[in-house]
């Protein structure tokens, strides 16, 4: 899924997806001692974390939400879907690097600890993230369709055994 690396912005919107994640509630630039630096490294390197711990989660969470409708199981075929419909998923995935972001600041050293957010605050904004990324998640796997998509007839032979299984939610 590394259609996503970069693809929500830190202090501004995103080229393709409109969204940074300092308009998240909760989140700005001051919470963060090493980001308050621009252009610095270390900038940088807590901005990769951020990003490469929520992409990797957002993979798995996918491959989980989506094989609850179709039952897909090739995670290049799912990483094919969600890219091919990042802006479907965007939403979800913003909110997912909201949570890894309060993750940052209860629990690492690099995070400026003499924030107006304290730990218990971090917690909560931290659940209401992840609430909200679940949420956004099932109702943009709702929006995909398989079966029109180019990454299935690119990525699932035509003999295959796959079938399609709809569930009812």
């Amino acid at each position: 899924m590394q259609c996503f690396k970069n693809y929500i912005g830190l202090d501004t919107p995103g080229a393709e997806s409109g969204l940074s994640l300092i308009s998240l509630p909760g989140i700005t630039l001051d919470n963060f001692s090493k980001i308050k630096e621009s252009n610095s490294q270390e900038n940088q390197a807590l901005w990769n974390d951020i990003q490469n711990r929520a992409i990797a989660k957002f993979a798995t969470a996918c491959m989980a939400k989506i094989n609850e409708c179709f039952r897909i199981s090739d995670i290049t075929i799912i990483s094919c879907l969600v890219c091919e419909k990042k802006q479907l998923f965007a939403t979800s995935f913003w909110y997912l690097l909201g949570a890894e972001t309060m993750t940052e600041r209860i629990y690492s050293d690099r995070v400026n600890r003499y924030t107006t957010i304290d730990k218990g605050e971090a917690q909560e904004l931290q659940a209401y993230y992840n609430s909200q990324f679940e949420s956004e998640l099932a109702s943009a796997v709702k929006g995909i369709l398989p079966n029109d998509s180019d990454c299935v007839q690119t990525c699932v032979p035509c003999n295959s055994d796959i079938q399609w299984e709809v569930g009812i939610i």
